[in-house]
């Protein structure tokens, strides 16, 4: 009686676990590429918040020229601005509240408000003096979207009435 060869051969274990291997790769990456996607509109939605309250907090100051611009008040924090031109230049980029606070819950979050003369608004050969009117654009990134750019960027004009 010969002797019965039961099993797998080494060949045949190699290439099971190179499929094997291939497999769990496939599924990793593909779990992985879900997982991110997932947390992409939760930044979204409040990079969006942020983005609409800084907006809000703006326009609800009033309008003057950049010339005539009355002085920053001594104390100098956000509180106190009653202005559209005492946030220009804006050098935050920190998240904060109208009252100058950090809000330390959107420390990965980064602000960046331009505010610029405008002669676009009204009708061909009529349109409203730069002196008058603003584009404010502002634009929310998060530093796991840095290389994707920014996840909200919301643009308004604003007019002196």
């Amino acid at each position: 009686m010969g002797l019965r060869a039961c099993g797998f051969t080494l060949v045949e274990l190699v290439v099971a676990m190179m499929v094997l291997s291939i497999a769990v790769l496939g599924v990793y990456t593909a779990s992985s590429e879900m997982s991110r996607r997932s947390a992409d509109p939760i930044l979204r939605t409040q990079a969006l918040s942020i983005a609409q309250s800084t907006l809000a907090e703006l326009q609800s100051k009033e309008v003057t020229s950049l010339a005539n611009c009355p002085p920053v008040p001594e104390s100098g924090d956000r509180a106190h601005y009653s202005h559209l031109c005492h946030y220009f230049p804006w050098t935050d980029s920190v998240v904060k509240n109208q009252f100058d606070s950090v809000l330390p819950q959107f420390s990965q979050y980064s602000v960046d408000v331009k505010i610029a003369p405008s002669d676009k608004l009204g009708p061909v050969g009529n349109t409203v003096s730069d002196e008058t009117s603003f584009l404010i654009t502002v634009t929310v990134d998060h530093v796991a979207n840095l290389a994707e750019g920014a996840l909200a960027k919301l643009s308004v004009y604003r007019v002196r009435q």
